[in-house]
């Protein structure tokens, strides 16, 4: 009885609050109070189902970056879910970028590739579903969030997919 009488008040707490003042609240108030977003809004794509425990099979094929392995394969590139593919990628990222049928696709294509890659390479890596259905790929306790890396890649010139793959590779053994 006592729980529901404190979702009750941190329901009404998060209704009275603008979502100004909520959004302001450092995370630590916000995680105290049961308040604010819990994980914001997915980025790039979004898997929803009937599963509750969040985990989703790595041999799903929404989990598959087909259409990137068609476009590697057309050029002559390796076409697997490898290191070598992301190389691939990497040797072939500003001629996918300004390809007008498959640019604006990349992003979320290099992430799955890049999650595929680290769960055939790394052991105990799984993919994990946050509640408001963004993929992740958890690897022990960290949630890594492959869309935000290849984005950051393709737009911001953050790390190169092959180099995120190399340091997990590195740290399992």
């Amino acid at each position: 009885m006592r729980r529901s009488r404190r979702a009750g008040w941190s329901q009404r707490l998060d209704m009275l609050l603008p979502d100004v003042v909520r959004t302001r609240l450092p995370g630590f108030v916000q995680r105290v109070f049961g308040i604010g977003p819990r994980y914001g809004i997915a980025r790039g794509m979004a898997l929803y189902g009937s599963g509750t425990d969040g985990e989703i099979d790595a041999d799903s094929v929404l989990l598959k970056p087909d259409e990137l392995l068609r476009w590697l394969a057309a050029r002559g590139e390796s076409s697997d879910m490898t290191r070598d593919a992301l190389v691939a990628v990497q040797r072939r990222r500003e001629e996918a970028l300004a390809d007008e049928e498959f640019g604006h696709m990349l992003g979320g294509e290099v992430a799955l590739l890049l999650g595929q890659v680290l769960i055939a390479s790394v052991v105990g890596a799984h993919w994990h579903v946050w509640p408001n259905g963004h993929p992740v790929l958890r690897i022990g306790r960290t949630d890594l969030d492959v869309t935000e890396i290849a984005d950051a890649y393709l737009c911001r010139q953050g790390p190169p997919p092959s180099a995120i793959v190399d340091r997990y590779r590195g740290a399992g053994r």
